[in-house]
C-alpha cells in the first residue's frame, strides 16, 4: 500500500531473499486486465501451479476496475497468489508511484473474501503475495486491483491514482509445497508438537545465488486444538553468509490473520525461540494478538528479528522456533498460520561493538554504517536492565529535523518498556519537543520527528534504556533507524 515499514527497512545484503518467496518466475501465458474480465461472472479461467508460466495483465485504470480470474482448488489447500507489477520494471525501488501498487484478493465459490494481501510480508514493496488454506472442494476467484480500488475509504489512498502509467502485471497461483522456496509444513497431527518431533527446517539457494546464499523458507501449520502446538528445529547451515560486520539474525515474518490484508485464518498465534541447550528458556517471543495488517502504520505485522549463533561445520548451533494456538476458541479449519523464515544477514545494521562501553552520554558510540547519506540502521544488547547505551551521529549542517524509529519487544525481545531519547551532543540535553519514545507490545509507535534549528547541531545522540526485563524472555536486543539528514 501507500505506508512504508519503518524501523529496519534498510537494506537487502544477501541477494537472495525475494519478495514473492519462490515465485514462478517465467512470464509467458495467458492474458486478462483489458479483454473485458472485470466481474465475478467474466473472470478467466487460471491453473494453480501453471505449466505455461505467469498469467500476464493490464489493468484498466488504478482507482475503479479489478480483474477476475477462476481457479479451482480442493478442502486443506494450501495456497498463495502473486501480483508482480513493481517488480517487472528493472528501474523501481518497488515504491514507485507512476506503477500500479497491486492488490489480491481470494474469494470462495460464493463471492465471500477469504484472504487478501496488499504488500507482501516483508515488505520490499508495493507487489502482493496472499496466503491461505481453501477451505472446501469447488472454484475460487482471485481479484486483482490497486490500493485505490480495494481500500477506498482509507484516507489518502487515491490521492496518485492520476499519476500511475504503467498498468501491467503479472500473476500466478500456487501450491505452496511447489514453490522454489523450502516449504516446511507441520504435518499430520500429532506431528511436530514436541522438541523430540520437531520439523526440520531446510534452505535453498535461490537460482543464480552464490554459494551460502540461501533464501526463504517457509513454515506452516493448522492448530487442531486451542492447547496446540507446533515445533520446528532451525539448524542454520554452516556456511551461511553474513555481510562484512554483521551478526546473523533468525527472521520469522509471521503473515497477518483475518480475511482483509490477511491470510483469512482465525486465531493468533503465539511465537517464540529457545536454544536446543536450554529448550524451556524462551531467548525471544511474540503474541500475535498485539500485531495487526500491512496497512496499519503504527501496527505492522510480526517481525521477529533475533540475533543467533551459527556454528561451524560440526558444530551447528541448533534453535528450536514453537508456534501456539493463541487465547481464541478452536475453529480447526481456519485456525492456521504462514511464516516466511531467513536466516543470515536480511538487513545491514551499524552492531554496538561493546554492550558496556557506551554506558555514559559523554562516552557515545559513533555510528559509521550508513545506507543512506546521513540515515542510520543500528543494533545493539542491553547486557541488564540498568545497561544504559548512547550513541551518536553527525548532524547534515541543512537538517531541520531529526527522525528516530526503534523496536524492542516488538521484535522479540525480553526488554520491556523500552525508552529512546534524542539529545544534542552532549547526550543530557532534549534535542527538542517530542524527543523521547517508550514502547508498548500493541504499537510500533509513531517514529520520533523532533524539529531542530540548520546548523545549530554538528552531532546528536541516542539513548536507549528500558524499564525491566521480561521474566520469561532473557534476550535484551534492540533496533533502530535514526536519520538527521538534510531534507
Amino acid at each position: 500500500g501507500s505506508n512504508t515499514t519503518t524501523s529496519g527497512s534498510n537494506t537487502t545484503t544477501s541477494g537472495s531473499n525475494t519478495t514473492t518467496s519462490g515465485s514462478n518466475t517465467t512470464s509467458s501465458g495467458t492474458g486478462g486486465g483489458t479483454t473485458g474480465n472485470h466481474s465475478f461472472e467474466t473472470a478467466l479461467p487460471i491453473d494453480v501451479n501453471p505449466q505455461g508460466g505467469n498469467t500476464t495483465g493490464t489493468l484498466v485504470d488504478a482507482d475503479t476496475t479489478t480483474d477476475y480470474y477462476k481457479f479451482t482448488g480442493t478442502k486443506g489447500e494450501r495456497i498463495t497468489a502473486v501480483v508482480i507489477a513493481q517488480g517487472l520494471v528493472a528501474t523501481s525501488t518497488g515504491d514507485d508511484v507512476t506503477i500500479i501498487d497491486a492488490v489480491a484478493t481470494i474469494y470462495d465459490a460464493g463471492k465471500k473474501q477469504i484472504a487478501q494481501n496488499d504488500d507482501a510480508w516483508p515488505r520490499t514493496g508495493t507487489d502482493s503475495q496472499a496466503f491461505t488454506v481453501l477451505p472446501a472442494d469447488g472454484d475460487y476467484y482471485l481479484a486483482i486491483n490497486t490500493f485505490c480500488t480495494a481500500f477506498p475509504n482509507i484516507s489518502g489512498s487515491c490521492t496518485n491514482a492520476g499519476g500511475v502509467v504503467t498498468f501491467d502485471y503479472e500473476t500466478f497461483i500456487g501450491d505452496v509445497d511447489k514453490l522454489n522456496a523450502p516449504d516446511i509444513n507441520e504435518g499430520m497431527e500429532p506431528g511436530n508438537d514436541t522438541v523430540a518431533k520437531a520439523s526440520k527446517v531446510t534452505y535453498a539457494l535461490p537460482t543464480g545465488a552464490k554459494p551460502g546464499q540461501y533464501g526463504i523458507s517457509i513454515l506452516d501449520g493448522t492448530f487442531q486444538t486451542a492447547a496446540d502446538m507446533d515445533v520446528y528445529e532451525i539448524t542454520v547451515p554452516a556456511d551461511t553468509s553474513i555481510s562484512a560486520g554483521q551478526r546473523p539474525h533468525a527472521e520469522f515474518w509471521v503473515q497477518p490473520i483475518t480475511p482483509d490484508n490477511g491470510t483469512g485464518a482465525a486465531t493468533n498465534g503465539k511465537f517464540w525461540l529457545v536454544d536446543a541447550a536450554a529448550p524451556t528458556v524462551h531467548i525471544a517471543e511474540v503474541d500475535q494478538v498485539n500485531y495487526s495488517d500491512g496497512d496499519n502504520q503504527t501496527n505492522q505485522p510480526i517481525e521477529m528479528s533475533v540475533p543467533i549463533t551459527i556454528g561451524p561445520a560440526g558444530m551447528l548451533h541448533t534453535y528450536y522456533f514453537f508456534a501456539q494456538h493463541g487465547a481464541e476458541p478452536s475453529v480447526p479449519v481456519s485456525d492456521f498460520y504462514f511464516i516466511k523464515h531467513f536466516a543470515g544477514t536480511y538487513y545491514l545494521w551499524d552492531v554496538e561493538k561493546s554492550p558496556d562501553a557506551n554506558n555514559l552520554p559523554a562516552l557515545p558510540e559513533a555510528l559509521t554504517v550508513s545506507t543512506t547519506a546521513g540515515h542510520y540502521y543500528f543494533e545493539g544488547d542491553l547486557s541488564t536492565i540498568a545497561d544504559v547505551d548512547y550513541f551518536s551521529v553527525d548532524v547534515d549542517p541543512l537538517s531541520v529535523s531529526a527522525t528516530l524509529s526503534c523496536s524492542a519487544q516488538r521484535v522479540g525481545s525480553g526488554l520491556r518498556g523500552a525508552k529512546f531519547s534524542l539529545f544534542k551532543a552532549d547526550g543530557i540535553t532534549p534535542l527538542g519537543a517530542g524527543s523521547v519514545f517508550n514502547e508498548v507490545a500493541n504499537l510500533d509507535g509513531t517514529p520520533l520527528d523532533v524539529a531542530m534549528v540548520a546548523g545549530a547541531n554538528k552531532k546528536i545522540v541516542v539513548k536507549v534504556e528500558a524499564a525491566s526485563q521480561a521474566a520469561t524472555v532473557t534476550s535484551g536486543y534492540y533496533r533502530c533507524a535514526v536519520s538527521a539528514a538534510a531534507p
